[in-house]
């Protein structure tokens, strides 16, 4: 391998110059600081949850990076720990890019292809995705994910030799995998599956599957002596929905794969079992990101680990074609790297968030007598810097939202756990300016109307102020009656009431 360290050198610039795009701290996502709230929790009362004054409940769905953030939570606790977040995903991402031009390069190399040009290919065509840039700044568990599943997929390959080493190692790390995030489990059955079929593997299976079970079994004792649920509370929050899952795909099809850009695969599945395991585990893996419904995110996110394996093959599959698969293996390539320049191009891989105002508002609460309770959406760095309780209106750390009828956003509205737990402060997005007077329609998510439309027919709260994010986006706050905010902290009073609007969801 040490012919080819140019390589490497060259695809992590390009990763490096690549996630340069995406430094400004306003691309990261707000559900990062949920993880770090619990991480902190954690570390100050003993309870691995978001609200302390509720029952516990596991609303992040990346355990093993909630872990880790005590790292970096701990030793600097004045850190907005989304610093040190973004500095160890962009490290993890740019292993994630060698590690993948290493497997291919091994895998061409195996079967009399050239290990420069699978390198080459794999780590160009991971280093200048948009959307993996991006995430692996996002202050989420993306990139960690995606680093382990192309440590665990590197030592599989290893594993064939027949060594015990390599097994040891990738049982390790699928049960890491599956610790990260819960589909993890899934990932780390199907390569199990495929180390039964191969007979290389076969007899030395136990030495993966041991270190796997312990790891899972573990986190799932933990999971129900903690939560008494086996899996996170998205699964509630967040039910299937196969059809937003397809469109999900039609967007990964073209700005992920550029369409045709498998067809690049097909020299490297012809020549290696190996490959062809891969393939199906990245097959079932997209299928099941369908049949879950995908992710509001940009870019491709819940498609991250699909486009590290695929990658993998395309690389191994240029570096193996031979004859008439030349040009199509050539061409399937340049059109990957075509989608992600247009995902660029059309602003599709990446989107920008402003938690720096919900950070204001959460320091404003703080400084408020009487805010206990704030119900909102985007909980997260809200939530961080808020030092009461969050009603999450959303239901990612709500068992009981969770649990409602419906789906993700539109869940049935219970008024009376609303009145029950009566937040001092509510505060809603929307895409209607109420400080103009001409304004009468009142805009708002589906998850944000079921309050305020109980407020307009049972009162008991009163608008305060709305926050101008920019962009044509607002946060309107509302306090429950007799709770004042100063207009030196919150900014001038709205002279408007909210009888005065129609509620509509956008």
């Amino acid at each position: 391998m040490r012919p080819i360290r140019w390589v490497f050198l060259v695809v992590l610039l390009l990763a490096a110059l690549r996630m340069y795009e995406f430094s400004s701290e306003d691309f990261a996502i707000d559900d990062a600081w949920i993880s770090f709230r619990v991480a902190r929790n954690w570390l100050e009362v003993g309870k691995l949850t978001f609200d302390v004054t509720q029952p516990p409940v596991e609303g992040m769905t990346n355990f093993l990076w909630t872990l880790l953030s005590v790292l970096w939570i701990a030793p600097w606790p004045e850190l907005d720990p989304i610093f040190m977040a973004r500095v160890v995903g962009g490290l993890c991402h740019l292993g994630t890019v060698v590690v993948s031009a290493r497997v291919a390069a091994r895998l061409a190399l195996a079967h009399g292809g050239s290990a420069r040009t699978a390198a080459l290919v794999t780590g160009v065509l991971l280093a200048l995705s948009g959307s993996m840039a991006f995430h692996a700044l996002s202050g989420l568990e993306t990139s960690l994910y995606t680093l382990l599943f192309v440590l665990a997929m590197e030592q599989t390959l290893a594993a064939r030799s027949g060594r015990g080493g390599p097994a040891i190692a990738c049982g390790v790390l699928l049960g890491l995998l599956g610790m990260t995030r819960p589909e993890g489990v899934l990932v780390g059955l199907l390569f199990l599956g495929l180390m039964a079929l191969w007979p290389e593997t076969r007899r030395g299976l136990w030495r993966a599957a041991l270190p796997f079970a312990l790891l899972i079994g573990g986190l799932e004792l933990f999971r129900w002596w903690t939560y008494g649920a086996l899996v996170p509370n998205t699964y509630q929050a967040k039910p299937p929905s196969p059809r937003e899952g397809w469109f999900y795909f039609q967007n990964y099809v073209l700005y992920g794969l550029g369409v045709v850009g498998p067809v690049a695969l097909v020299p490297a599945l012809r020549r290696s079992a190996f490959a062809r395991g891969v393939a199906l585990v990245a097959l079932v893996l997209a299928a099941g990101t369908i049949w879950s419904g995908g992710d509001w995110m940009p870019g491709y996110r819940r498609f991250s680990v699909t486009m590290v394996a695929l990658a993998v093959l395309v690389g191994a599959g240029v570096a193996l074609a031979r004859g008439g698969w030349r040009i199509p293996a050539v061409a399937g390539a340049v059109a990957v790297l075509a989608g992600h320049v247009g995902a660029s191009l059309r602003l599709q891989d990446a989107g920008l968030y402003p938690t720096r105002a919900l950070m204001s508002l959460a320091l404003a609460a703080n400084s408020t007598p009487g805010v206990r309770t704030v119900a909102l959406t985007d909980i997260g760095r809200f939530g961080y810097y808020f030092s009461g309780s969050i009603f999450d209106l959303a239901g990612l750390t709500d068992k009981h939202i969770a649990r409602q009828a419906g789906h993700h956003l539109s869940k049935a509205w219970d008024e009376a756990y609303f009145l029950a737990r009566r937040p001092d402060l509510l505060i809603v997005n929307t895409v209607s300016d109420i400080s103009l007077p001409t304004t009468r329609t009142l805009q708002v998510h589906a998850v944000e109307s079921g309050p305020l439309r109980s407020i307009q027919r049972l009162g008991g709260y009163h608008l305060v102020s709305s926050l101008d994010l920019q962009g044509g986006k607002y946060l309107v706050i509302l306090a429950r009656d007799g709770l004042e905010l100063p207009e030196e902290v919150w900014g001038p009073r709205v002279r408007r009431s909210l009888s005065e609007f129609t509620v509509e969801e956008m």
